[in-house]
């Protein structure tokens, strides 16, 4: 799976929540739920060395979503471009 990068996810978010019956018209948030342990928490880890985040299902581990922050952020964080 290749990392998520912001414009990703916002065209994720305005198909709509994939769960059967819903609208997604509920908030403008993007939510990230496990199919394999629909009700059990996930875990998010952020990998320094590849700048990458990983979304997983805090039970077996199986990868939801990575995602891909903007490298402006790393820059202004870095004491780079201002």
């Amino acid at each position: 799976m290749k990392p998520q990068t912001r414009q990703d996810l916002d065209r994720i978010s305005k198909q709509g929540c994939m769960a059967p019956g819903c609208t997604h018209n509920h908030d403008p948030n993007l939510y990230f739920n496990q199919l394999c342990h629909p009700r059990d928490p996930v875990q998010v880890r952020y990998n320094s060395k590849e700048h990458l985040v990983h979304v997983e299902c805090a039970t077996c581990e199986q990868l939801i979503i990575t995602i891909k922050p903007a490298e402006e952020q790393y820059e202004h964080q870095r004491g780079g471009r201002r």
